[in-house]
């Protein structure tokens, strides 16, 4: 049996310690692509990436983050592949992103403001969440992201920043742009 609760990948936890350099973003997005990890996004510049360690004292799961951090606003992707023996139906892939939504919520203290399900490329499910940082952390700081199931691989799409700034029209190109390649 599938046991998403064991699974439930903070990739937010990396948010916490995201310096404020100060730069402004670039008015055009680039495409950044990675073969290794199959996928496609307009970047605001070229990401860094880093890797951590997240999961349960029985699961522990290799997490690779890409990101790119500016005076108020910063842009990540967290992907990992689920260490199971099949790909998860599309019940155990509802409840797994329920349960990453809230892992990642909770990995911030934040507090959730809307979820929505979402689809990417027309065939794998996702979902859309808003959250609102804790009051301790950056001035009206909120999330947006998406997370999508694809096979036993998860990415998660972030934008983090104020509650204009995770609206605004990089924010939702960058958010769009995401595909999966083969």
């Amino acid at each position: 049996m599938y046991r998403p609760a064991a699974l439930v990948l903070g990739f937010a936890v990396l948010i916490g310690g995201c310096k404020m350099p100060s730069e402004k973003p670039p008015e055009k997005l680039e495409e950044f692509t990675s073969k290794e990890w199959k996928f496609k996004v307009k970047f605001p510049g070229k990401p860094e990436v880093k890797q951590q360690k997240a999961g349960t004292k029985q699961v522990q799961v290799q997490i690779t983050m890409f990101m790119k951090t500016f005076d108020d606003e910063s842009y990540m992707i967290g992907v990992a592949d689920f260490p199971m023996q099949h790909e998860p139906s599309p019940i155990e892939t509802q409840i797994a992103l329920e349960a990453s939504r809230d892992g990642a919520i909770a990995n911030v203290k934040g507090t959730l403001e809307s979820s929505k399900s979402v689809l990417l490329q027309g065939r794998y499910q996702g979902m859309e969440i808003i959250a609102k940082l804790p009051p301790d952390g950056p001035p009206d700081g909120q999330l947006r992201g998406r997370i999508y199931i694809v096979g036993k691989r998860q990415y998660q799409i972030l934008v983090v920043g104020t509650a204009t700034t995770i609206k605004n029209a990089r924010a939702n190109e960058f958010l769009e742009s995401f595909q999966v390649t083969d």
